[in-house]
């Protein structure tokens, strides 16, 4: 669980690879190219619209490469080709551009990884493209009512459940609570500055940890575990020297150095106040959901998490 752009389903398809002989067939990963190409198509887009908002001047160039690109690919849904690769490599490279880039977060939502996806397009474009484990990582899809695998570490079957995080799709979660073991609730670190992609009024975070309150006290969720992660600290690293956490105000009080560790313990701790006023333990785990072997460790941990208090269940 978490909100929207938490890194949920990210983690979701690392479980997916780091599972015992786990990985994407080659089925599963030509089912991403739309879904990669798409990313390259909308989020140029959303820079050439937003330079435009900020006023950001585009070169001769660049501006000639987004009226071929408007007249030639109108719309997002397309094959990634050699000719629209060379567009967007332009219009990527336009000094306004670049700037309205700097902007993102602060003036306007960006997906996490465009740059990636700009940086590769000529890959993306080549006949016989095939999306590699760091390119299915980083394609981001709205995750949109219920997903469910099973996944296999070492012993143990582990079923989860993959939810979306926006408002909207919220009320579906009911559904998931029978037999749940553990709820593993996903925080994006990095998201303290900014706002909700559905409501440009909400401080993320803020959603985050009211969310996360709710979560804790709901009266169908006292029984399971609560394994929070602590996501994006790739990031948060570097975002918290150059932006204070004390933007957000339920982290105003925080009175240490803006540096990585003492952040994050700050924002570790807050969180588990929540689960001590209702006497709710909260296991935490740092992680960032782009790294398998981070995401390997943290697995394997919550296998024995997991395992130990099935144990302590039937009194063994």
């Amino acid at each position: 669980m978490g909100i929207g752009e938490s890194g949920k389903s990210t983690i979701f398809k690392q479980f997916k690879i780091v599972q015992s002989n786990g990985g994407f067939n080659e089925e599963e990963k030509k089912a991403f190219i739309s879904v990669v190409h798409y990313q390259c198509t909308s989020q140029i887009r959303t820079l050439i619209e937003n330079a435009e908002k900020l006023g950001e001047e585009m070169g001769e160039k660049g501006k000639k490469a987004v009226a071929m690109m408007n007249d030639l690919y109108p719309s997002d849904q397309v094959v990634v080709n050699k000719e629209l690769a060379d567009l967007i490599e332009v219009i990527w490279n336009d000094e306004g551009i670049r700037k309205t880039y700097e902007a993102r977060g602060k003036k306007f939502l960006l997906n996490d990884c465009a740059d990636y996806f700009f940086n590769n397009i000529q890959r993306f474009a080549e006949n016989n493209y095939i999306p590699n484990e760091a390119d299915i990582l980083r394609a981001r899809t709205r995750s949109v009512g219920i997903e469910s695998a099973q996944f296999r570490f070492q012993n143990m079957r582990i079923r989860v459940i993959d939810v979306g995080g926006q408002r909207s799709e919220r009320r579906k979660w009911i559904s998931c609570f029978d037999d749940v073991t553990a709820i593993i609730f996903v925080v994006s670190l990095s998201c303290y500055d900014l706002v909700l992609r559905e409501d440009e009024n909400k401080n993320a975070m803020e959603e985050t940890i009211q969310l996360f309150e709710e979560i804790t006290k709901h009266r169908d969720l006292q029984k399971p575990n609560i394994i929070l992660f602590l996501n994006k600290t790739d990031l948060f690293d570097t975002k918290c020297v150059e932006s204070s956490i004390k933007v957000c105000k339920h982290f105003s009080d925080y009175d240490g150095d803006d540096e990585p560790v003492a952040t994050k313990e700050f924002i570790k701790d807050r969180f588990l106040e929540i689960g001590e006023q209702i006497g709710k333990k909260v296991v935490t785990h740092f992680t960032c959901a782009l790294n398998t072997d981070n995401v390997q460790n943290v697995a394997k941990n919550i296998r024995k998490y997991l395992l130990g208090n099935n144990l302590e269940e039937v009194g063994l």
